[in-house]
């Protein structure tokens, strides 16, 4: 026995030489001998009263196989709140450690942190071993395991067993075994670890660390030698300990801890392994535990609401007898009554609810335990989440500027209570009640809409956002951009100038609103503005789908001058425009190749400008704005011949031959400007003469009057010429006035019928005025027409322009209507006849020379 005691006085000695330790679950082992190890472990467990806290320190000392210390020891320490601790890869030549942890603990029964350290052992064999928990069994059995083993030469597994039966008789605990001491965690469910949290709890009780720790080495020492507790007061303080219990209570300290550690734990059912009422007889094995029944979980229950739980009916109980029901975080019903205590009597036949308050957020989990007996059962509610199902509200697009406008109406679904809901940027219409706050509550089956008031800007959107805890939705508005379907005003060319003109009427579509005032823009100089014949003169109006809108402006006093106005609305915008007419004479060349002379003829063919002077022949192109020489006149060098132009050919003859001052021979000549040759054609049957008139009518030409040199010598015959025969006829004479020189005589083809106007002149008033006359080819036969009035000399220039005839009286413009036979005053023109001497002809205008310049002019259409 002295040897033992020294060998344990030894063992203990070694144990507290702590020569080094560090952090991180390293290990320094420090063996006094240097011995090769048999085998290498990694070794991981927990330390547990309640559980140890972080820092604890934690050493294991290699033991041999008589539970000797060989002086090999290593070091480490807990790594958190939840007594974890490892070691890695410890060399030991014995399978057989002791483990020791010095440190602070939980304490489960005050639900608080130690006072102080608290030391306490345990014994394993690791050969397979890879996790070794220490715990108050652990120590309790490991001076009688020594014992056994050394004394009784017992087996270590034998040993482990008999001492762990031993010192679960000391607690009234009687089963054939359990698991090793070090295997067992009181953080999990299972019999044997509600034994070891049994044992634990009643060890505990109200003692301080200092009670405890004498407590246990008092058991200890009782134990080592025979197993059994001896000390009547050891067994008086454990019964009275293990009746002082609060078990909900520690319970409840327990879960509290591990879920403030963020671990998930089963606490076992360590309540039934307890003789709460010290009748000798465990909780598990008393008659006042009912049979089994169970509360039904509640969802979606209101926040802050007290629930109660659906009714059970206690049996089970022994015949007549009672038992105490402790409810723990609510309240009991009994047959229907509230219960204020937290404890009370139960029979069979009662039956029993639990009542708890839900919790104060969404989704809260709240739960209330009652306990009878050993059986613990718990209520659970759980709070609704408040969340309603999703809604929405319909966008509106193209909407009036700055006006109000009210969504489509939702009905609230999916949430069983009132909840907030909260409204930015808008106004809530709920149950049809416009709502002046911007929040309130809202329950299923409320109708919501929401009221918003649109942008002062086009195409623009603004929206309120409605929240219904969580679940949002916006109601978005866009405004119109205002901008009607396309629309045009018909431009007006060729305006008379200094005149008013009236633009086509429009019809305004597209415009789902009326126009704010100032979005329709009219601008112009001079115009006015008419929406459904009301007159305005700025933009004080405003237009809507189906105003008839139209523009009167004036157009400019100037030639080819454009006058504007417009109509915008928004982006759309269409031009009226008026311009005025051309000015009917311009400039095309500048640089005639020969000198000017007022006795030279001209004709226009095929946009070509066709002009004799003297014996040269040039051609000006219309199209290319250039004068080519052409092959000389065979002729000679004649003045005011006769120039005409039959099926694209061209013909001349007569004249003045001015170097011999004499008439010219009567012959004619064809010229044909494809092959640029002259020849000679029938020469003229009448008398010689120059400035003859020629016409053309179809396919024939008609050639006479003219002057024969002598003013008393009047010429009134005329001769017809058929270029298919080469033969000349003389028609009728003209009969018609003429008052000397045949040179004023107008000459024109109208709807294909030959006129002749001579003007007469009034000595008495010295007004003047143009006798008119047609000839009828069919009949060969003169009418007269309705005299001119409109010149004012009897030098006039006459031509045919757009099938109308015209006179050019100095600087007035008259023209004939055939249909009507009617003279009409034209436009004051920017010449005088005098200015006309060289004259081309064509369909439209008509060209001349002065000096040395080339004009067009071509005179309005009436």
């Amino acid at each position: 026995m002295k040897i033992f005691i020294s060998s344990t006085l030894l063992f203990i000695f070694c144990f507290f030489i702590l020569l080094s330790c560090r952090e991180d679950d390293e290990v320094i082992s420090t063996p006094p001998i240097a011995t090769d190890s048999t085998l290498t472990i990694d070794l991981s467990g927990y330390v547990q009263k309640g559980p140890f806290i972080n820092g604890t320190a934690i050493t294991l000392g290699e033991l041999n196989e008589n539970l000797l210390a060989t002086g090999k020891n290593f070091t480490t320490q807990i790594n958190d709140n939840k007594g974890a601790f490892n070691f890695k890869e410890v060399p030991l030549n014995s399978p057989f450690v002791q483990l020791q942890a010095n440190g602070f603990y939980f304490d489960e029964v005050k639900g608080e942190k130690s006072a102080a350290q608290l030391t306490i052992f345990g014994l394993a064999k690791v050969t397979d071993a890879t996790s070794v928990n220490v715990n108050l069994l652990s120590y309790l059995e490991f001076s009688r395991v020594a014992y056994l083993m050394q004394e009784e030469e017992s087996a270590f597994e034998e040993a482990k067993q008999k001492a762990q039966k031993e010192i679960l008789t000391i607690f009234g605990i009687e089963t054939d075994s359990i698991g090793y001491s070090e295997t067992l965690d009181i953080s999990h469910d299972g019999d044997d670890n509600a034994i070891l949290l049994a044992i634990s709890a009643i060890l505990q009780a109200n003692n301080t660390v200092a009670e405890l720790s004498e407590l246990l080495a008092n058991l200890i020492t009782d134990l080592k030698e025979d197993g059994v507790l001896n000390s009547e007061t050891t067994k008086t303080k454990l019964r009275e300990q293990a009746m002082s219990l609060n078990l909900p209570q520690i319970r409840a300290h327990l879960e509290k801890r591990y879920a403030d550690m963020g671990v998930e734990a089963s606490i076992p059912n360590f309540e039934q392994y307890i003789d709460s009422d010290g009748d000798g007889i465990l909780n598990k094995d008393e008659d006042d535990t009912p049979e089994d029944f169970t509360f039904t979980l509640q969802n979606d229950v209101a926040i802050n609401t007290k629930v109660i739980s659906n009714a059970v009916k206690i049996s089970g109980l022994k015949e007549g007898g009672t038992a105490d029901a402790v409810v723990q975080n609510g309240h009991i019903l009994l047959n229907d009554k509230l219960v204020e205590d937290s404890v009370t009597q139960v029979k069979n036949g009662d039956q029993l609810q639990l009542q708890l308050t839900s919790g104060s957020d969404y989704m809260d989990t709240v739960s209330t335990k009652i306990t009878i007996g050993t059986l613990v059962k718990s209520f659970t509610a759980i709070s609704d989440n408040y969340i309603p199902e999703a809604f929405s509200f319909t966008a509106q697009k193209d909407v009036a500027v700055d006006s109000f406008y009210t969504s489509n109406t939702i009905t609230v679904s999916g949430i069983p209570y009132e909840t907030p809901l909260k409204i930015e940027d808008g106004i809530i219409i709920k149950n049809g009640k416009e709502l002046e706050s911007d929040t309130t509550s809202v329950k299923n089956g409320d109708e919501l809409a929401v009221k918003l008031l649109s942008s002062s800007e086009f195409e623009a959107s603004t929206s309120a956002l409605v929240d219904i805890n969580g679940i949002s939705a916006s109601f978005s508005i866009t405004t119109d951009d205002y901008s009607p379907d396309p629309f045009s005003f018909t431009p007006i060319e060729n305006a008379k100038r200094d005149s008013v003109y009236t633009s086509n009427t429009i019809t305004i579509s597209g415009l789902p609103h009326p126009t704010p005032i100032g979005v329709a823009q009219f601008s112009t100089d001079n115009g006015i503005i008419y929406v459904n014949g009301n007159e305005y003169l700025d933009n004080t109006f405003s237009l809507k789908n189906g105003d008839e809108v139209f523009i009167k402006i004036s157009s400019s006093k100037e030639f080819s001058s454009i006058t504007n106005a417009s109509l915008s609305i928004n982006n759309i915008i269409s031009l009226f425009q008026v311009t005025t007419e051309q000015n009917p004479l311009r400039v095309i060349d500048n640089n005639i190749p020969f000198k000017y002379r007022t006795n030279y003829d001209g004709i226009y063919l095929d946009r070509s400008l066709y002009i004799i002077t003297g014996d040269k022949l040039y051609e000006f192109s219309l199209t290319d704005k250039t004068w080519n020489k052409k092959a000389n006149y065979p002729g000679g060098y004649v003045d005011w011949l006769t120039f005409f132009s039959i099926n694209n050919k061209l013909y001349a003859g007569l004249g003045w031959d001015d170097p011999k001052v004499a008439m010219a021979d009567k012959n004619f000549w064809e010229y044909d400007p494809n092959t640029n040759i002259w020849k000679e054609v029938a020469s003229f049957p009448g008398r010689k003469r120059y400035s003859a008139k020629s016409f053309v009518v179809g396919k024939k030409a008609y050639v006479g009057l003219g002057n024969s040199g002598d003013p008393s010598d009047i010429l009134k015959d005329i001769w017809e010429y058929n270029p298919e025969t080469n033969l000349w006829t003389q028609i009728t004479n003209y009969p018609g006035n003429i008052n000397s020189s045949n040179d004023r005589i107008i000459a024109q083809i109208l709807n294909s019928n030959m006129f002749i106007g001579s003007p007469i002149v009034n000595e008495s008033s010295s007004t003047f005025e143009l006798e008119y006359w047609q000839y009828d080819i069919n009949n060969n036969a003169w009418k007269k027409r309705a005299n001119n009035h409109h010149i004012n000399t009897t030098a006039n220039q006459g031509f045919v322009l757009y099938d109308k005839g015209y006179i050019l009286s100095k600087n007035s413009l008259s023209f004939y209507n055939y249909d009507t036979n009617i003279w009409s005053k034209s436009i004051y023109l920017p010449f005088s006849d005098t200015d006309l001497k060289i004259i081309f002809t064509s369909p439209k205008s008509i060209y001349f020379i002065n000096g040395y310049s080339l004009y067009e002019f071509t005179p309005p259409q009436e």
